[in-house]
């Protein structure tokens, strides 16, 4: 994209930038790591809303607070990623099996049952996708657009936090 014009050129739009980037990133990825709860979404949110702001930097560079128009740029990927992966997980729901085709339920199935819906959110995403529908660490991270350890990372506290429900049902 060629940023010529009255405003400069594209060298002084990547000092711009670049300059933006030095003085905002870190703390834009602190909040977005409590927007999001995750660490590993928020860096991922604010990586595109600074390749957004370079792609629109002719008009975002008239703006009193260009670090206003990436936290509200960051944001909104991160609703719409939450959406995303809420959208995946009701398709997951309706397409899994009905609880007729399936072998009657032991008080196993329901204790881990149970122990799920304890489980926080990101935790019953990845352990879902990876204990139930069986794909890899790497494939869930992509699955939630999330980075591998911090699948491996979430996926590791559901499995204790199983395991420790599980025990205390014992």
């Amino acid at each position: 994209m060629a940023l010529h014009g009255p405003a400069g050129s594209v060298a002084e739009a990547a000092i711009d930038v670049e300059g933006l980037f030095h003085r905002h990133y870190a703390r834009l990825v602190a909040a977005l790591t409590l927007v999001a709860g995750n660490h590993g979404a928020a860096e991922e949110a604010a990586q595109q809303a600074f390749v957004e702001l370079w792609r629109h930097w002719d008009r975002v560079r008239e703006y009193d607070h260009p670090q206003a128009w990436l936290m509200r740029s960051a944001v909104g990927r991160l609703r719409n990623e939450r959406r995303r992966v809420g959208r995946l997980m009701r398709t997951l729901l309706r397409l899994s099996p009905s609880p007729d085709s399936l072998e009657a339920p032991t008080p196993l199935h329901a204790e881990i049952r149970d122990g799920f819906r304890r489980l926080p959110l990101r935790q019953r995403e990845t352990a879902s996708l990876y204990f139930i529908l069986g794909l890899t660490t790497e494939e869930v991270a992509a699955a939630m657009k999330i980075s591998a350890g911090a699948a491996a990372s979430h996926i590791h506290r559901a499995r204790a936090a199983l395991c420790t429900y599980l025990e205390g049902q014992r």
